[in-house]
């Protein structure tokens, strides 16, 4: 505790030593474009395959950004820190007049600096003159731990060490007479992972054609699909609760989604397209689309040839993972449609059925009582989307072909400073939608939860922005670990301060208490489990400085304490310390750098995002006892070209033998032709 309070001291000792030193510096940090993406990447993304998919997004915004005059709402809100309301208000202010550039949103009331700082770089007004008729760009990136891991050593892996990644993206615009409009998009990505045999071990690819007559977009392929609220179908990923408390809630669909990403066992692969009949009076306010898939999963093996589950970590390095690959056969199909009613309100409906090669059997049949079982299943649902002056209405409601029922219902409240979200949510412990991916504290897994979640945001001036959120949630049924019914509460409060023009202070503080179980014995010495109520807390104090417009220096300390209060001797403490700095002589070249220190048990671990190259994503979890540093560099127009370099190395000293040290490279090229 003494060493814990003397490095408190140290740190808040060098914040105020850094406010010193920067005085009346007259550079705003939020106009800083790098640290408002890398603050949304960070905020809005908790996991892996979130934040690759997040990350994925910007990168697709910026190559082919949203042309303010023609994008709907829904494409609007799926931006970083663009609320509802605030999409639904560029939509009526271009009906009464179109934007001639993307300042014109400052005009908008409630549209801050900070956002459109965020969002610029992902806006445009288009302008065909001003587009190329043929671009394309590839990727390679090459990663590999210097350590290598006993199984290469002793054979368990039939792979090498290297990890390798292969994109290829390409878009035409044909500029037919008849559609200006139109475009043509095409990509294929390759990818190994360390200890795989095959350089092309994933391979995804797909054709798109956009913005051609009654078709707004067609995609052969793969592909995913977000509908509603994500109850039904939503085949990709979601974000989960975050510091970004407002936006996180609500699912901003994005209908059929093109897939060339490095994450596995989730796309569809087929076709699918959606139509709109925006000549035909009675079908105008209609969008329809549909969706047919044939595609193999990676899935578990049960003797008598049945499955237990999808196996999703898409590696294939040994006998074992190999012989899941492919194991499963899905078929699926169905359709949406959407419908206009009026300028605020939006109805839809989703339908689709599925079936396997394979039935799926539950392994435990006490912990997965519940599980879905069976060869085939099929999911309706009604969405809905409305809008009343500063208030948004949403929300989905489905059944499963067993009549189980699943939703969620929503409201969110926007003012100038000041927004608030409701979210309810219900999800029957036997209902099934294998496909759905909804919000909720067991974010994805749409079943067994029920809760009330609120959040509310307010700025002040431009200097304080506070955020908070509470989630009071219960799970009817068992959890894998906890053997009785689960209730839960969570709590979290964030503060981001503007100490100077060029310094920012941020503090969180998080919270949450749900039923936790814990093994031990009874008198007569027989195992037992305990189930009592734990505790989660976490502390966070960052100070961000921008010392001049080529220095940008961080400091972070947090805390993380985990405890059954009720059982003594169950105490858990986690600790991270971390100083980075980024350097940006010019906007072609920029260098960051960090040293991390952690201590922390494995029910305190502590988290921390991290700078990659573009297309990845390092959420770096730290438990254990040691040091981590990293430096990544990255140039831009370098002969048509952008360079990634990233080098990291860990030390714990809590533990001997492999994994003690641990090194790991990254080099990264993307090549515009």
């Amino acid at each position: 505790m003494v060493v814990l309070l003397q490095r408190i001291s140290f740190f808040i000792a060098l914040v105020f030593y850094s406010s010193a030193v920067v005085g009346q510096d007259t550079l705003w940090i939020d106009t800083d474009q790098d640290r408002s993406t890398e603050s949304a990447l960070e905020s809005m993304t908790e996991t892996a395959n979130e934040g690759v998919e997040f990350s994925e997004a910007l990168e697709n915004w910026r190559r082919d950004p949203l042309d303010i005059n023609r994008a709907d709402i829904e494409e609007l809100q799926q931006l970083p820190g663009l609320s509802p309301i605030l999409a639904k208000a560029i939509v009526d202010r271009r009906r009464a007049q179109p934007f001639t550039s993307v300042r014109q949103l400052l005009q908008i009331d409630g549209f801050s600096r900070e956002l459109f700082v965020r969002i610029q770089p992902f806006l445009i007004v288009y302008s065909h003159t001003a587009v190329r008729p043929l671009d394309v760009a590839l990727r390679q990136r090459t990663e590999r731990q210097i350590e290598k891991a006993p199984e290469f050593s002793d054979g368990s892996y039939e792979g090498g060490p290297l990890q390798m990644y292969e994109r290829a993206v390409a878009v035409y615009a044909p500029g037919w007479a008849a559609l200006p409009d139109a475009q043509i998009r095409g990509a294929w990505v390759m990818e190994k992972d360390p200890g795989e045999t095959r350089w092309n071990d994933h391979q995804a690819g797909y054709a798109e054609i956009k913005n051609a007559g009654v078709v707004r977009r067609a995609v052969v392929g793969n592909y995913r699909l977000e509908f509603g609220q994500g109850v039904a179908l939503w085949s990709g990923s979601g974000m989960s609760k975050s510091t970004e408390v407002i936006q996180s809630v609500k699912r901003r669909s994005g209908g059929i989604k093109p897939f060339a990403s490095a994450t596995e066992n989730q796309a569809l692969q087929g076709m699918a397209a959606e139509l709109q009949f925006e000549n035909v009076d009675f079908l105008r306010a209609l969008k329809l689309t549909g969706f047919y898939s044939y595609a193999h999963f990676d899935a578990s093996r049960n003797p008598d040839g049945t499955t237990g589950g999808l196996d999703e970590s898409g590696l294939h390095r040994q006998t074992s993972e190999n012989r899941r690959r492919d194991y499963l056969l899905e078929t699926l199909g169905g359709f949406h449609a959407d419908y206009q009613i009026n300028s605020a309100t939006r109805l839809g409906t989703t339908y689709y059925a599925h079936q396997f090669n394979r039935r799926f059997v539950p392994n435990d049949p006490v912990r997965n009582r519940y599980d879905f079982e069976g060869h085939r299943n099929r999911v309706g649902s009604i969405s809905y989307d409305y809008y009343y002056e500063h208030v948004n209405f949403f929300g989905e409601w489905a059944m499963d072909g067993g009549a189980d029922k699943a939703g969620n219902t929503g409201v969110q409240f926007f003012w100038p400073h000041m927004e608030f979200v409701f979210f309810y949510r219900n999800y029957a412990k036997n209902f099934h939608s294998l496909r759905g991916y909804a919000f909720g504290e067991q974010n994805g897994r749409t079943r067994n939860e029920e809760g009330i979640y609120t959040g509310w945001k307010y700025e002040w001036r431009r200097r304080l922005t506070i955020q908070a959120y509470y989630d009071l949630y219960r799970f009817p049924w068992r959890t894998y670990d906890v053997p009785t019914a689960v209730t839960g509460r969570d709590f979290l409060t964030q503060a981001d301060f503007a100490l100077t023009r060029a310094m920012t202070i941020t503090m969180l503080y998080k919270r949450e208490e749900k039923d936790d179980a814990i093994q031990s014995t009874d008198i007569l010495g027989r195992d037992i489990t305990i189930v009592e109520p734990s505790r989660v807390q976490r502390l966070r104090i960052q100070i961000e400085m921008l010392a001049t417009p080529q220095f940008r220096f961080r400091s972070r300390i947090e805390t993380s304490y985990y405890a059954i209060p009720s059982i003594s001797g169950t105490s858990e403490m986690g600790l991270l310390i971390y100083e980075d700095v980024r350097f940006q002589p010019d906007r072609r070249w920029t260098l960051y750098g960090r040293v991390s220190v952690f201590d922390a048990d494995s029910k305190s671990a502590v988290y921390e995002y991290e700078n990659d190259v573009e297309g990845a994503f390092a959420n770096t979890r730290f438990s254990g006892k040691g040091l981590r540093w990293y430096v990544f560099t990255q140039y831009h127009g370098l002969n048509r070209m952008d360079i990634g370099f990233k080098y990291w190395q860990m030390a714990r000293s809590d533990i001997s033998g492999y994994g003690r040290m641990t090194r790991r490279v990254t080099l990264s090229v993307d090549y515009k032709l």
